[in-house]
């Protein structure tokens, strides 16, 4: 679409998971440099974007320690039961 073409720059990260069982072995780290170097494959794309449930301390060290900017809280993003959450968004400038 025509639109897609204004943000063609922007890759965005959406719902990264690891099973309970399964933390702690490094695996969000090896999914999260997987996306980046695919990304960093992409023509035009120069950023890859990405939110935390704010509370998510060991998410937001993982995005942080590969080099991901925190740019704006999202207040009030998700209702669940009654219950709001916000989200930190973040981004990664590829260096191109």
């Amino acid at each position: 679409p025509a639109n897609r073409a204004k943000i063609r720059h922007r890759a965005q990260v959406h719902q990264v998971y690891v099973a309970a069982e399964l933390r702690g072995r490094g695996i969000a780290k090896a999914m999260m440099d997987v996306v980046i170097a695919y990304a960093r494959t992409i023509p035009d794309v120069e950023e890859v974007h990405l939110a935390v449930t704010i509370g998510n301390e060991s998410a937001r060290r993982l995005y942080v320690s590969g080099g991901f900017v925190p740019h704006m809280i999202d207040a009030r993003y998700f209702k669940i039961n009654g219950v709001y959450y916000d989200l930190e968004w973040m981004y990664l400038q590829l260096g191109r």
